[in-house]
């Protein structure tokens, strides 16, 4: 399994695909900040803005997934893989390893590229540790949304073989149950409570929520990350290599 995963990282790192994706968002977290420092904003104040952005690369995730796996699986290599005797179950657990690992890299990239920019081009007012110290649990929820995220995507990968239908499958189950549950709101307000529980309205939710109620979307978004995971993996093993 891991020079599966050495192979994927070396494909992946030795295509201009993965650092367009990077050079486009570290330089959109630098224009923000760019944007941000025509206010006469601190560094504190810029840092804070992250809270406010967690749910846009949740957006993202299936770029890395499309990387690793659907492309594979679209032009039938996929199944060459899996005729030269390696097990199902290696493929796939090797495939969302490869995707987590870009995906982690490029966050760090890109959130390093926010902060060094928001360093250079504001001042401080002195209390960035205690700013960072009370941002970091927010940025561990976010990302643990993401890693669910990335489960899914990578699931949907392997399942579908159309990239456009993929694309589609991953927007529609990441947000059309929000969207259904707060039409059915109207109905019921039972169903607001269903809303809440979806992986993006969670993800949403992470700015608004005090820190000690963190863990009721670490429980939803490692409840969804468990699901995605093992319905991907079952599916996978069953259906039917072109």
């Amino acid at each position: 399994m891991l020079n599966l995963i050495k192979a994927d990282l070396y494909k992946s790192f030795h295509r201009a695909y993965l650092y367009v994706i990077i050079i486009c968002l570290a330089g959109l977290a630098v224009l923000v900040n760019v944007i941000v420092a025509q206010s006469d904003c601190s560094v504190e104040k810029a840092l804070q803005l992250i809270s406010e952005l967690l749910v846009y690369p949740l957006f993202l995730v299936c770029l890395f997934s499309d990387m690793t796996t659907a492309e594979e699986n679209k032009e039938h290599s996929l199944k060459n893989t899996i005729a030269a005797g390696v097990s199902r179950s290696k493929v796939y657990f090797a495939k969302q390893i490869s995707t987590l690992i870009i995906g982690l890299i490029t966050g760090i990239i890109t959130i390093g590229a926010y902060m060094a920019s928001d360093f250079l081009l504001m001042r401080s007012d002195g209390s960035f540790s205690q700013t960072f110290s009370d941002l970091m649990p927010y940025l561990g929820t976010a990302f643990l949304c993401y890693i669910a995220a990335c489960f899914l995507s990578t699931a949907l990968a392997f399942i579908i073989q159309k990239n456009a239908l993929f694309s589609i499958s991953y927007f529609g189950i990441l947000v059309f149950p929000a969207l259904l549950f707060r039409l059915l709101n109207y109905a019921n307000p039972i169903f607001l409570k269903f809303e809440e529980l979806t992986l993006f309205m969670q993800t949403n939710s992470i700015v608004t929520t005090a820190p000690e109620q963190l863990i009721n979307i670490v429980w939803v978004a490692a409840i969804h990350l468990v699901v995605f995971f093992f319905a991907g993996l079952l599916i996978f093993r069953r259906q039917e290599i072109n």
